[in-house]
């Protein structure tokens, strides 16, 4: 073998080496990324379930002191404010679970939690047969499930125990949904237009999935990051926003996040002739102040963030109803 062809011959098999050595360092380093991906996917998804156990607490919570108060108390304010604060943690479990990565599972288990909203707002509005001693076991049973070591699995049991419930109705959402009568259920707007809308009251920023709905009233639900709006299917009215994130330094006084309040409801169109704010509170917890406007008609709750002027509860179910 020549010196000229040895040396070839060395240089082929050294790239040879280096190249097979590379691609092994490389494989190497997609199994570490895959793995690293693997590791933050379910570290997300274990966060994602805590926060939901945290959001189901607090509904609970709220439910258990709204319940030893009772209806027709001296205390009908503060029951009323419980109760919302209710419904407001279970749109913080159900925007948190958008991000567990819920699978099939997400239909039949939004459907529960609609379930308990409806239930809420029955006993808002005085319905007789709101069981709110019930949703309360049922609010302890969902927090118990999301606090096992497979809360997915323990969710799944519980969302296959009610599924006749779920999805067979019952006479208080019944009686309750039919006062939704001012909804047109006919679709005015195109699929597109209607998630262009929904999207326009969280800005353009969030990354935002669809979600199981309402049958009725007929609604668009979208999920993000610590993040939930519902809107009618026909006309996109918003019916719920929430906006999930830690208290930060009070920089807006309750007449500065009134004000904003006002202006979020003109811009949205929500409603066109806006009631008067009949009461008003500030919570630590969420770093916000909620305002409750009401007429004869109904009522609705927004909450503004003191931090960053943010809207980041709103519910208008009542109202529409």
């Amino acid at each position: 073998m020549s010196g000229k062809f040895r040396k070839a011959t060395i240089f082929c098999i050294s790239a040879l080496v280096i190249g097979v050595a590379a691609m092994a360092v490389a494989v190497g380093l997609t199994i570490r990324a895959d793995s690293a991906v693997k590791r933050n996917s379910e570290l997300m998804s274990r966060l994602a379930f805590e926060d939901a156990r945290e959001n189901m607490n607090k509904a609970t919570s709220a439910l258990k002191e709204a319940m030893d108060i009772g209806e027709g108390s001296d205390q009908e304010a503060r029951r009323t404010e419980l109760l919302a604060d209710a419904i407001y943690g279970i749109s913080g479990t159900r925007a948190a679970l958008m991000q567990a990565g819920l699978g099939d599972l997400s239909n039949d288990l939004f459907g529960l939690l609609n379930f308990c909203t409806q239930t809420i707002r029955a006993s808002l509005a005085g319905k007789e047969g709101a069981d709110l001693s019930g949703l309360i076991n049922m609010t302890e049973e969902l927090s118990s499930a999301l606090s096992e070591d497979s809360p997915l699995n323990a969710l799944r049991r519980i969302a296959e125990d009610k599924r006749d419930m779920i999805h067979g109705g019952n006479a208080v959402e019944d009686e309750f949904d039919r006062g939704f009568a001012s909804f047109n259920t006919a679709p005015e707007l195109t699929a597109d237009a209607l998630r262009a809308k929904a999207e326009s009251y969280v800005g353009g920023n969030a990354v935002l999935k669809q979600a199981g709905g309402s049958s009725f009233p007929p609604t668009l639900v979208l999920c993000g990051e610590n993040l939930y709006v519902s809107v009618s299917s026909a006309r996109g009215e918003l019916l719920e926003l929430y906006f999930d994130r830690p208290p930060g330094k009070i920089k807006l006084d309750e007449r500065e996040c009134a004000a904003i309040a006002f202006d979020f409801l003109h811009r949205a169109g929500i409603p066109a002739s806006i009631p008067p704010v009949s009461s008003a509170r500030a919570d630590d917890l969420c770093g916000a102040y909620f305002f409750r406007l009401s007429e004869k008609a109904g009522a609705f709750d927004i909450g503004v963030r003191w931090d960053t002027g943010r809207v980041c509860y709103f519910n208008s179910f009542d109202y529409y109803k």
